[in-house]
């Protein structure tokens, strides 16, 4: 046992993918990873949420949806109170303090001219 995960592991140095596909060209170096992507195929979502209908080909994903009953919000932003319940929810409020802009007071000095002709047709 020990040796075949060790094999398994030296597959993520390797890039070796012996797991293949037969109705895509995805590979994987794990079988586990291979019968996961195949649901792709299949449409099967053997995990079910408790609370709704909702259901997932994935263990992982129906763990971020049990998050919109919870309302865990795991990632934490360094720079301000914000949380999300999703990394890249996190990752695009990110952006928000990287590209920050000076607030600037706008003041008309002239009123727009107002267009008096007709509408185009």
């Amino acid at each position: 046992a020990t040796q075949s995960i060790l094999k398994q592991h030296l597959r993520t140095h390797t890039g070796e993918k012996p797991y293949a596909c037969d109705f895509c060209d995805f590979t994987a170096a794990k079988q586990s990873n291979l019968k996961e992507h195949m649901r792709t195929h299949t449409a099967e979502k053997p995990y079910a949420c408790h609370i709704c209908d909702y259901r997932s080909s994935t263990s992982g994903v129906l763990k971020v949806h049990l998050r919109t009953h919870t309302g865990e919000k795991p990632y934490a932003c360094d720079s301000c109170d914000f949380r999300a319940n999703r990394l890249n929810t996190l990752k695009r409020h990110l952006l928000t303090h990287t590209h920050e802009m000076p607030e600037v007071e706008v003041v008309l000095t002239e009123q727009e001219p107002q267009h008096t002709g007709s509408p185009r047709t």
